[in-house]
Formats: C-alpha cells, sequence, structure tokens
C-alpha cells in the first residue's frame, strides 16, 4: 500500500509534516475507525484537498502515519551497542526504545482496528525488517560480545538474557499508554529491574 499516492497539479496550501501531526493526534485520542479526512483537515487548519494531495486516500494517510511514526526505529534497527559498562549500555539502549514505543505504542495498537492499516503496518515491518525480534538480535549480539569480554557470565542464554532485557521497555511502555502513569508507578522502575538483571548476570 502506498502512502503517497499520485500527485496532479498545484499543491493546495498546506504542509505533509502539519497533516501527519494532525492524523497522528486523532489516532492516539480516537482510534483509525473515527478518523476522517475531514476532521484531520481541520485540525491541521488546511483544505481537505491538501489532504488528497499529499496522501491519495484515507487509507494512504493512515499508512503514511504508521511509517513516519516508525522511521525513529530504523537507527534503532541498524545500530550497534558498544561499550564496557554494562549496565550502563543497557540503561542507555531500553531508554531509546521505551521512548520510541511511548509515542508509537498507540498508533500501533490503533491500526489493530483497521484490517487494510494492520497489513500496512505487517507489510511495512517485514519490507524493513523490523520488529522487536532486531532488537533482539542486537542486544544478544552486545550480551554475547560482554560475555567474551568476562564481564558477563558465560553460563547464561544470551538471547534469553536479550529477550528478557527487551521485555522491560515493552512493559513500561505499554502500560503507560494503557492504563497511565499511575499504574505505571505500582511497578519497578526500569532502572531497578535492570540492576537486578546486572546482579544476575555477574
Amino acid at each position: 500500500m502506498t502512502s503517497t499516492g499520485v500527485r496532479r497539479g498545484r499543491p493546495p496550501s498546506g504542509g505533509r509534516e502539519a497533516i501527519l501531526r494532525a492524523a497522528l493526534q486523532i489516532l492516539r485520542e480516537r482510534g483509525a475507525s473515527r478518523l476522517t479526512t475531514k476532521e484531520v483537515a481541520q485540525r491541521a487548519g488546511v483544505s481537505e484537498g491538501s489532504v488528497f494531495y499529499h496522501f491519495s486516500d484515507r487509507a494512504g494517510l493512515l499508512t503514511a502515519v504508521i511509517e513516519d511514526a516508525l522511521s525513529e526505529l530504523k537507527a534503532l534497527n541498524d545500530g550497534e551497542l558498544h561499550g564496557d559498562d554494562v549496565s550502563a549500555v543497557l540503561d542507555r539502549f531500553t531508554g531509546l526504545v521505551e521512548s520510541f514505543l511511548d509515542r508509537t505504542l498507540t498508533s500501533m495498537i490503533a491500526a489493530q482496528s483497521d484490517a487494510d492499516l494492520r497489513a500496512a503496518l505487517v507489510d511495512h515491518l517485514a519490507a524493513n525488517d523490523m520488529g522487536a525480534h532486531r532488537g533482539i538480535q542486537i542486544l544478544s549480539a552486545y550480551v554475547r560480545g560482554a560475555q567474551k569480554a568476562g564481564a558477563v557470565r558465560a553460563d547464561v542464554d544470551p538471547d534469553a538474557v536479550a529477550t528478557l532485557i527487551f521485555a522491560v521497555p515493552f512493559l513500561h511502555a505499554a502500560h503507560r499508554q494503557l492504563l497511565g502513569d499511575e499504574y505505571l508507578a505500582r511497578l519497578p522502575g526500569r532502572r531497578e529491574l535492570l540492576d537486578t538483571l546486572d546482579v544476575l548476570l555477574r
């Protein structure tokens, strides 16, 4: 599914980024099923024609919102972890993942209520080899290196450790998005969880 469609003629006034921001706000507030191009245009302060100029149709707009939200994932997706201080490296990486999820998880959840949008999300992740598996691979590679350096016990499974570490930002972001900060406060913090895991890995 294309997110841009075919542009014809002179563009109506109104920028693509403003439209994407407005669509993302509505998607988070009300879900995909209640998002209309008319309301997006009103909130973005542009004509509805601007929406159709930048995006072929409603489905193209929704797909673009998801792709835009996931654009930050590419940097994490393609990265490697470096550093001798295992605790600091894991804290930094999980912090980046949690921050990313705080900004995008609502959109991904909202996509589940729209079959076309969900398909576009799955296709985009598959085409770009994105997803939790990549984060786990990156973490697992780092843990293996730390084992060789003697910073992590040799008798632990790097893939299992990486999965447990990656679960921390998912747990916190999901609770924050679904239940709010008040409920999240009942759980151990990310730093507390990583400190405990660090003790177990030594």
